[in-house]
């Protein structure tokens, strides 16, 4: 995976970071290097995927006894350099490097974008390891004895044998429940995951260690007091802006094209500032992204690829997508795995609008509630959001003591992560919730599965927009597709005659048509649900209810069902045996909790045994 690893204060530092570096080099195009330093006992090491041809020589900087590798990508680069008199042509590792000698760690708040980096300043005998505002480069830790050990994956941690392959039960409990895990907690027993708009600080002399907070959004609680028209005017502006410092170059960029609104309004704003753009989409032949998508590149007048989906893509790749999300991504949310391979080969360079979702706040699915105290607010989302272990009484996919060890759990976990937003009102609550723990979580283990294979920029995750978002008042934040499609209009109008997905009607409809289509879509989905009829002339976006039955029944099989895994005695065969056969016959779709706890067994087999 391309990132950091680092060894600090081990006189086997050599051994560690060849270890952890060999265990990051795992697909043929990546590239690495290390750096040793044996008077202070560190090494580092930072793996790479090559797209421009400069990326070893632009990702160091050393001089006067301080050495910084970087990784990723500041967004408000050239400011800086111009605010600062740093040299335009050089790299992000010797901004990194000028910034820190003028101002020590006064600097760290000034950084914008999505980025690790390490500082080793040998004369005051510290290093420095910092985390993005939004933690979507993950960087894992863990402490044995005096020695500290940082990873962009988990898996180097465990490579150096410094400590032992236990499971943490409430990472695990979490990942069952919520799809991810929330706090700082991984699913490995003495691993974590650094904290978000943190810098570790960890000194060489008395080998003490400390997480810097530089950023918090638990600041943003003083609103616009702007008009709605101005609000979505700034929002607009800051869309804009992102897309602008995002193409201000002349490569050619792929970007990903759906019939979502995400990516209609980015499209509407990166057209305005480059030439070399390639639309693409990825899905099930016959689905409405397809459909709308190569309609909408026509319009644009973009060259535009469709990649289809392979239904037995796990088959040849479930270890590398667990390595790449350290097993805290359910297979169910993997299925464009081998289609990143395959855009490598046309083009490196992805535009995504991932991120996107957060400006309609809250959590899908859970928008329209009215509760009057925070824990009912905690209880109607706790009910709303769980994933494996919401089957009925006596229907339980666990064994008894696994499962009394851990169904408390996810409650308390979510009831800790509401007491961080106490003083926010019930609806912020939800939007606090949604950022820092499934924004968080849940985006970077996808935006992993890209990295590997992808340079990609993320507009909609840029700090300003966000930090806007932040800003505007919950009830226009949360007013579901307003923010986009307003966005939409102010950028390319004419796109607004496109329709949108949720409501087949074209973006600029009058309310009360747009009421009223969203009501008859909704009636229809509860009805295909009911009746198992597709009304839809369009093919659903994901199968993994017919691949599990096709393609991949084999694989799950073997997953599922091996003495292997029945000598773990996690599960209730008989009831997971039930599930499994009742989706098998088409009486249900239970695709989602299959593929969890078939994510969750690989991780066992990689991580643990």
């Amino acid at each position: 995976m391309p990132g950091l690893a680092g060894v600090l204060n081990s006189s086997e530092h050599n051994c560690h970071i060849r270890t952890m570096c060999d265990e990051m080099n795992y697909l043929e195009h990546f590239k690495n290097y290390t750096s040793a330093h044996a008077h202070d006992k560190c090494a580092f090491s930072y793996t790479f995927i090559e797209v421009d041809g400069d990326e070893e020589t632009r990702s160091k900087y050393e001089k006067d006894g301080v050495m910084v590798i970087f990784n990723g990508e500041i967004a408000n680069v050239d400011e800086l350099r111009a605010t600062h008199g740093i040299d335009a042509g050089g790299s992000e590792a010797e901004t990194v490097y000028k910034l820190y000698t003028a101002y020590g760690e006064g600097f760290f708040s000034k950084l914008k974008g999505s980025s690790n980096y390490v500082i080793h300043d040998f004369p005051n005998q510290r290093v420095y390891v910092s985390n993005d505002r939004f933690g979507m480069h993950p960087i894992y830790y863990s402490k044995k004895g005096d020695t500290f050990l940082f990873s962009s994956e988990v898996k180097p941690l465990l490579a150096t044998g410094m400590m032992p392959k236990k499971l943490n039960y409430k990472g695990v409990a979490d990942f069952f429940t919520f799809g991810f895990t929330l706090q700082h907690d991984t699913m490995i027993d003495g691993i974590d995951v650094q904290p978000p708009g943190t810098v570790l600080r960890y000194d060489l002399r008395d080998k003490s260690h400390k997480f810097i907070t530089y950023y918090n959004i638990y600041d943003y609680r003083e609103k616009h007091t702007l008009k709605e028209s101005e609000v979505y005017d700034l929002i607009t502006e800051k869309l804009d802006e992102a897309c602008k410092r995002s193409f201000n170059t002349d490569e050619n960029w792929g970007l990903l094209l759906t019939a979502g609104l995400d990516t209609r309004a980015m499209v509407a704003s990166a057209l305005k500032y480059t030439d070399h753009i390639e639309t693409f989409t990825y899905g099930i032949p016959g689905c409405i992204d397809e459909a709308l998508a190569k309609k909408l590149a026509k319009k644009l007048n973009t060259e535009h690829r469709f990649y289809e989906y392979d239904g037995s893509y796990l088959t040849g790749h479930a270890e590398n997508i667990t390595r790449m999300t350290d097993g805290m991504l359910n297979y169910f949310h993997t299925a464009g795995t081998t289609t990143y391979q395959d855009m490598r080969k046309v083009n490196p360079r992805m535009v995504s609008g991932e991120g996107g979702g957060f400006s309609r706040g809250g959590h899908q699915g859970i928008k329209n509630l009215r509760c009057n105290t925070k824990d009912e607010l905690m209880e109607r989302l706790y009910a709303g959001i769980t994933r494996i272990f919401d089957l009925k009484p006596g229907f339980n996919l666990f064994n008894d003591d696994f499962f009394k060890r851990v169904v408390n759990i996810p409650k308390e976990s979510l009831r800790c992560t509401f007491n961080k937003f106490k003083d926010f009102p019930h609806r912020e609550t939800l939007n606090m919730y949604h950022l820092h723990e499934r924004f968080r979580k849940f985006g970077p283990a996808g935006f992993q599965l890209k990295r590997p294979y992808l340079k990609i920029v993320y507009p909609f995750m840029d700090d300003d927009y966000i930090e806007t978002l932040l800003k505007t008042p919950e009830h226009l934040r949360n007013n579901t597709s307003a923010t986009h499609i307003n966005m939409i209009k102010r950028l390319d109008p004419a796109l607004a005659k496109w329709i949108n997905e949720a409501t087949m009607l074209p973006l600029d409809s009058p309310p009360f048509m747009n009421f009223i289509a969203k009501h008859v879509m909704k009636y229809k989905q509860k009805f295909e649900k009911l009746t198992k009829l597709n009304l839809s002339k369009y093919k659903p976006y994901l199968m993994f209810d017919k691949w599990l039955r096709d393609e991949l029944k084999g694989f799950a099989t073997d997953l599922l069902f091996s003495k292997r895994t029945q000598e773990r005695g996690f599960y209730h065969q008989k009831n997971v045996r039930a599930m499994f056969d009742a989706h098998l016959s088409g009486q249900c779709d239970f695709s989602e909790k299959i593929c969890g706890l078939m994510s969750f067994e690989m991780f066992m087999r990689m991580y643990i045994d």
